[in-house]
C-alpha cells in the first residue's frame, strides 16, 4: 500500500482527523446554547457527522470491521443524511418554511442522485466501484448548479433573514468537485489522489455544518 493510500485508510484520517472540527464545534454549541431552528439543525447534524465518521471507517473503533452488508447499509444511510442536511437547509432558507413539508421536499431531493447514479453505473459505465463515486459526485455538482441557477431567489428582497444562501451550494460544489478530481487521479493510478481526497472529506465531515451555522447566524444578526 502506498503512502497516501495508507494514511487515507488509517484510523488517523478516518475518524480522528475528521472528528476534530466537529468535536470543537460541538463544544462551542454546547457552551452557546440557543433555541433557534438553526442551532438545532447545527447540533443535530454535528452529532450525526461524528457518528458518520466513526461508523463508516474501515475499522470501526470499539467494533472492528463491520460485516460487509451492514457496512454497506450504514454507508448508504449516512450518505443520504449527508446530502439531506444540504437540501434541508436550502429548502428551508429559500422557502422560509420550517414545517414538516420542508423535510419531505428535502428528502425527495436527497434520493435523486443516489438513484440516478446507480442507474447510470449499473446500466451504463460499470467497472470498479470508484466509477460509481465519480458519477455520484458529478451529478451532485450538476444538481447544485441547478439550484444556483434556477431555484435560489436572485433578488435580495426574496432572501430570507437567515442569509447568504448561494454560498452553501458553492461550498458543496467545492468538496464534490475535489472528490471528482481526486477519484479521477486514483482511477488513473496516482497515489496522491488519496491525499487530495482528504481535503473534501474534511470539508464534508467537519466544516460544512459550522460553515452553514456561522454564515447564517451572522447574516441574521
Amino acid at each position: 500500500m502506498t503512502l497516501f493510500k495508507e494514511f487515507y485508510n488509517s484510523f488517523y484520517q478516518h475518524p480522528i482527523l475528521l472528528w476534530l472540527p466537529s468535536i470543537i464545534f460541538l463544544v462551542y454549541l454546547l457552551k452557546n446554547r440557543q433555541s433557534t431552528w438553526l442551532y438545532k439543525y447545527a447540533l443535530t447534524f454535528t452529532i450525526i457527522s461524528l457518528f458518520d465518521a466513526w461508523l463508516t471507517a474501515n475499522v470501526v473503533f470499539g467494533f472492528g470491521t463491520l460485516p460487509k452488508d451492514l457496512a454497506i447499509f450504514v454507508s448508504i444511510i449516512f450518505v443520504l443524511l449527508g446530502d439531506f442536511r444540504v437540501f434541508l437547509i436550502l429548502v428551508v432558507l429559500t422557502k422560509n418554511d420550517y414545517s414538516a413539508k420542508s423535510f419531505v421536499v428535502a428528502l425527495a431531493w436527497s434520493v435523486m442522485v443516489p438513484i440516478a447514479s446507480r442507474l447510470i453505473y449499473y446500466y451504463g459505465i460499470g467497472g470498479e466501484i470508484r466509477n460509481l463515486f465519480v458519477v455520484y459526485e458529478s451529478l451532485f455538482v450538476v444538481l447544485m448548479i441547478i439550484w444556483l441557477s434556477l431555484l435560489i431567489p436572485k433578488s435580495k428582497d426574496q432572501q430570507t433573514a437567515l442569509g447568504s444562501i448561494k454560498q452553501i451550494p458553492f461550498f458543496v460544489i467545492g468538496y464534490y468537485s475535489l472528490w471528482v478530481i481526486s477519484d479521477a487521479f486514483i482511477l488513473a493510478g496516482f497515489d496522491f489522489g488519496f491525499g487530495l481526497r482528504v481535503i473534501p472529506n474534511f470539508m464534508y465531515y467537519g466544516v460544512l455544518v459550522p460553515f452553514i451555522y456561522f454564515l447564517n447566524r451572522r447574516e441574521s444578526t
